[in-house]
């Protein structure tokens, strides 16, 4: 949407619901980059400085929009301020467009007596019926025809889609997302309705059928339709994410201890050169050893770091072997040793700088699938404390307060240059997979 709105536009973006009148208020002080110098910062200091940034819009012919997300989130106190900034206005017209995104439930809200004055203000209201038994395939083939591949859904599998998601966009997109994962591991490309009603048993047990699971394999389904499954997982469709998988896929693999010195007849290195398959089975094992017990889903990227960065690793990786169409696992890397493990799960000590020549530039590790939020400017609380803390050791001169200001934004967008990546200051999937990799705690 913000890509599409005119260049005459600004916009302020308010997508963490949860806050008070006055960080509302902060938000979009730094939303909208206006300057308020040293002074204490009060609402006043901020309602002013709002309306000269809006009036000075409104003399240029720019318009300036503020867009609220989850609105039914936001207080009592948060709208009552949404209220006194629509009163910002001409003589002739308001100074600032406000449009809010939510549930259902925000009608009931704004109909309550002490928000009369808010809700009358509203002069355009849409909202977004259940889909329909057409507009729900058509739903579904569009967002595959946009991911690839050969995946199709049967026209039965499709009604039963519809009618277990009662036309909710988010329960297609669930009930699509486990359906794809069951003919993941099933190596089909084709989903029927047994596969549809074994998603729905996985995800709404509430509907009354017995959950069943699948059973786990010894090794891991490679096919060309995951592409299908990252897409309704909501996932970014960009070369650094592979596939989605569950636990069940977890390879059974023992690992001893066992140092070079101790191989006998075979060189070392050869018994850690690894066919693609059976790399990534001992990768996944090995990073599922540190992922918490809730995590059952994973996600697989894969990147080019400059090699100063390769010993500041702290989690297991994949690595190509140069000049080979083979890989060799590291389980852990530092300045003297490396520790690499050959296909039965045997562990072999390597001096880092005899290894170090050997290997490819792309590395591919695993991270667990949760729930990691955007963070971006104006963003506070415990969760900035701590990539505030990371980047500080990471070398970024960043002050460490709990509150994503310009400063934090700057330096993350550092990071994200110095990482190859996008470098827009907010800290989304592909920023956060790279924090995971360097960092044991976060």
């Amino acid at each position: 949407l913000l890509e599409r709105l005119d260049e005459s536009i600004d916009t302020a973006l308010i997508f963490n619901s949860f806050i008070s009148d006055m960080e509302l208020l902060e938000i979009l002080i730094d939303e909208f980059s206006i300057s308020t110098d040293s002074q204490p910062r009060t609402k006043r200091l901020f309602m002013d400085a709002l309306n000269r940034f809006f009036l000075e819009n409104y003399s240029r012919r720019r318009n300036s929009v503020i867009l609220i997300d989850e609105a039914q989130n936001l207080s009592h106190s948060v709208l009552e301020q949404i209220r006194m900034l629509s009163n910002l206005e001409t003589d002739r017209e308001k100074l600032v467009q406000i449009v809010f995104f939510a549930q259902r439930e925000f009608n009931d809200i704004l109909s309550s007596p002490s928000l009369r004055q808010l809700s009358d203000r509203i002069l355009v209201r849409y909202d977004l019926p259940p889909l329909d038994k057409r507009d729900t395939k058509n739903y579904i083939q569009h967002r595959i025809s946009i991911a690839g591949g050969n995946i199709r859904f049967t026209s039965s599998a499709l009604n039963l889609i519809h009618k277990a998601s009662e036309g909710n966009p988010r329960k297609i997109n669930a009930i699509c997302d486990r359906a794809l994962l069951v003919a993941f591991a099933s190596g089909k490309e084709t989903i029927g309705k047994g596969m549809v009603k074994e998603a729905i048993r996985e995800i709404m047990p509430q509907k009354g059928v017995k959950i069943r699971r699948l059973r786990s394999g010894p090794s891991i389904l490679f096919i060309i339709t995951v592409i299908a499954l990252a897409f309704f997982s909501g996932w970014a469709l960009n070369n650094n994410i592979f596939f989605k998988a569950q636990k069940l896929f977890k390879p059974k693999v023992s690992i001893n201890v066992v140092h070079e010195s101790t191989a006998h007849r075979v060189d070392p290195f050869k018994r850690v050169s690894l066919t693609d398959k059976k790399s990534m089975e001992l990768l996944l094992s090995l990073s599922y050893d540190q992922f918490s017990n809730s995590s059952k889903d994973f996600r697989v990227f894969s990147h080019s770091f400059d090699p100063q960065y390769i010993l500041r690793i702290k989690r297991p990786i994949r690595v190509g072997i140069r000049d080979s169409d083979r890989f060799m696992v590291i389980k852990a890397i530092s300045k003297e040793h490396i520790l690499l493990v050959d296909s039965k799960g045997k562990e072999f000590q390597f001096n880092t700088l005899s290894i170090l020549p050997k290997m490819g530039s792309e590395i591919c590790w695993i991270i667990p699938l949760e729930d990691s939020p955007f963070i971006r400017r104006g963003i506070r609380g415990g969760i900035v404390y701590e990539i505030q803390k990371f980047l500080k050791r990471f070398g970024y001169a960043v002050e460490v307060s709990g509150i994503y200001d310009s400063l934090t934004q700057k330096m993350v967008m550092r990071f994200q240059r110095d990482m190859g990546i996008e470098p827009d200051g907010v800290i989304g999937p592909d920023t956060w997979a790279i924090i995971y990799l360097f960092n044991g705690k976060l």
